[in-house]
């Protein structure tokens, strides 16, 4: 009888554990589902690009748009300020989990559009990681290296300058001697002061 009854409890523990099982496989299958499913975005230069889910998510701005449940989704979203090329680095950050490899190849030029799509998508880590980028690359860069790689015109005349110079004269102490990283090649320079404008 001790036998029987043992038999009997493995049996209601089996039957427990494949509902158990057979319960937690739908669930499985919907979180792989939801983790695979797509969006459309139509960029700035007309290509559509379908983009997990998940990524679109990261995108404040395409995800508002979403939420209000008024759009099908088989429309492609316009990104009007988001090109193709810097939407798929986008995603390639994303993806791998912003290496930082990916954005060494970038050009000065491209990382700047990142950083603009990013603003315009409102994503926050995105906006972040390439922000800290551009921040080590003018670290210590002269003001005319800063102006270059920004696109900033020097409105100033030389005699207004010249007056910042020396009200300043400590930011500017050794500032002629630099290291300065050009295309990724390494080299030490000496700038002349009426370089610097």
């Amino acid at each position: 009888s001790r036998s029987l009854s043992a038999l009997a409890t493995m049996q209601d523990q089996d039957q427990t554990s494949s509902s158990s099982s057979a319960a937690s496989m739908p669930e499985e299958a919907e979180s792989t589902q939801l983790l695979m499913e797509k969006r459309k975005l139509k960029t700035s230069d007309g290509e559509i690009i379908e983009v997990e889910k998940w990524i679109v998510d990261e995108m404040k701005v395409v995800k508002c748009f979403l939420d209000t449940g008024e759009i099908d989704h088989s429309v492609a979203i316009p990104v009007p300020n988001v090109t193709s090329s810097i939407l798929r680095q986008i995603i390639e950050l994303q993806v791998k989990k912003f290496d930082e490899g990916l954005v060494k190849t970038l050009s000065h030029e491209d990382l700047k559009q990142l950083l603009l799509a990013a603003n315009y998508l409102e994503m926050t880590d995105v906006i972040s990681f390439v922000a800290k980028t551009i921040a080590d690359i003018i670290k210590d860069k002269t003001p005319k290296f800063v102006r270059k790689f920004f696109g900033i015109v020097n409105d100033f005349t030389p005699e207004e300058e010249a007056k910042l110079r020396e009200a300043n004269a400590w930011a500017f102490k050794d500032i002629e001697t630099k290291f300065i990283a050009i295309s990724g090649a390494s080299f030490t320079t000496t700038l002349q002061k009426d370089n610097l404008r």
